[in-house]
């Protein structure tokens, strides 16, 4: 046998060896990718959720927690329309209350993640909204709020087949207090 063709046969090895293992590297992150995209639903297309979850919003010394529902509806990949209804756990601070809120968000990097392969089009994203909220509904006693203006920006995720979470902050316009921080956190179910 010639060396050049010892040498050879080495070089063939040695190459499929690195093909072999490129591979499972390759194959080890498409499975992750795969898990990711499962997880957060990345590559499904949703254009309306029903939502229902518990709701955080620290205000003040006040920490308000209650329960919310609501529903979201796209009208575009980058906006969609939410309307939620919260009812608050009352606590020695306040009394029981259901508020209504309607919200336009901007998901404002939704077309690119599309065109990137990143999404489809669905309710998973950063965004930016206009709300109007504190619409009571229910009142007791003398507990009663005026609506109120709000500028957010949030993360909105899906998380598996049904749950989500969904965080914003920013400010909020009270005709009577004048501005005041916002900040929600709501976990919970999403069909």
């Amino acid at each position: 046998m010639l060396p050049e063709a010892a040498f050879g046969q080495k070089d063939s090895v040695k190459r499929d060896t690195i093909k072999e293992e490129y591979n499972k590297e390759s194959d080890f992150y498409m499975k992750r990718r795969e898990k990711y995209d499962y997880l957060t639903r990345a590559k499904i297309e949703e254009l309306s959720m029903f939502k229902g979850g518990v709701l955080f919003a620290p205000s003040g010394i006040i920490q308000f927690v209650g329960i919310s529902i609501g529903y979201e509806k796209k009208l575009s990949p980058d906006f969609s329309l939410n309307v939620n209804a919260a009812y608050n756990i009352p606590d020695f601070l306040s009394f029981p209350a259901v508020n209504v809120s309607l919200a336009g968000r901007y998901y404002y990097n939704m077309r690119e993640r599309i065109w990137e392969g990143k999404s489809a089009n669905n309710l998973s994203g950063n965004y930016f909204s206009l709300q109007l909220t504190d619409i009571t509904l229910l009142r007791h006693n003398y507990y009663y709020q005026y609506p109120k203006l709000e500028a957010l920006y949030g993360i909105q995720r899906r998380l598996g087949r049904s749950c989500f979470f969904d965080v914003n902050i920013g400010g909020a316009f009270d005709y009577r207090l004048g501005l005041e921080p916002v900040l929600n956190f709501v976990f919970g179910i999403g069909l």
